[in-house]
């Protein structure tokens, strides 16, 4: 597991005293009572203690570049399949020999799947669109809480993950995947983001699911009453339902 000491942290107190740390693991060390999540969380929501003027992440890596690009699996509607090191590692894995013609662009697909070189801090997936598409000055990145609370709004990835102090691994996973970070969940601005965001009665975020079609195939809810769910803002048992699109000013 990759270490996230790729900050060192500079804490200024309205009094003028300034504390720095090497690491985000020895400003975890410093904090009895606050867990390292919940330490995360502050910094990325910057709501910290009162006698707090300010936290910044400073890079150790200013560059912040990604080591490597991985070659990526992705079915014919751009859902993720797997990832592989090299070509020759997916060609042995998947036996399909001919995936250097789809990478290549000289065939759109190679044994029924999409193939594509990813590098997560440059480029997105099919299902995340384009990027020439993401209409000029919006937010590239948004970051929703565990309490599906719009919490940030970011121009790159890169000042994302300088804002939070969260890896780029754990960014990347979160915006390819859904997954949570201890700051929150990273969404990657689209020209239309069709993600179906399902809460419970407490307003916590219980899954991030791609679109509609992906609610009712895992939920077995019709469309209509999902639909239903996020237009009346409504319930559906113990669970309703967000487009992402709220999140998403556009105007």
């Amino acid at each position: 597991m990759k270490s996230d000491n790729l900050f060192r942290i500079e804490i200024l107190f309205k009094d003028g005293i300034k504390l720095e740390f090497e690491n985000f693991d020895e400003l975890a060390n410093s904090v009895k009572k606050v867990s390292r999540a919940e330490l995360k969380r502050m910094i990325a929501t910057k709501r910290w203690p009162d006698t707090v003027l300010s936290v910044e992440c400073i890079p150790i890596n200013k560059n912040l570049k990604i080591d490597h690009r991985d070659i990526v699996q992705y079915d014919k509607i751009g859902r993720e399949i797997a990832r592989y090191s090299t070509v020759s590692e997916a060609q042995r894995k998947t036996g399909i020999k001919n995936i250097y013609k789809a990478l290549a662009g000289t065939a759109d697909t190679a044994g029924g799947f999409i193939w594509k070189i990813i590098d997560p801090y440059t480029d997105i997936t099919p299902q995340m669109a384009d990027q020439d598409n993401i209409q000029e000055g919006k937010e590239d990145v948004i970051l929703l809480s565990h309490n599906c609370e719009l919490i940030g709004k970011y121009t790159s990835i890169k000042e994302a993950i300088e804002d939070t102090c969260e890896t780029k691994d754990a960014v990347d996973l979160s915006m390819i995947s859904h997954n949570a970070t201890d700051s929150g969940y990273f969404i990657l601005v689209r020209k239309r983001n069709t993600e179906i965001i399902a809460v419970n009665k407490e307003g916590e975020i219980i899954k991030i699911y791609n679109g509609i079609m992906d609610v009712s195939e895992d939920t077995g809810i019709s469309l209509s009453q999902i639909g239903n769910s996020y237009t009346r803002n409504t319930y559906i048992g113990d669970i309703k339902f967000i487009r992402m699109e709220k999140f998403i000013s556009r105007s």
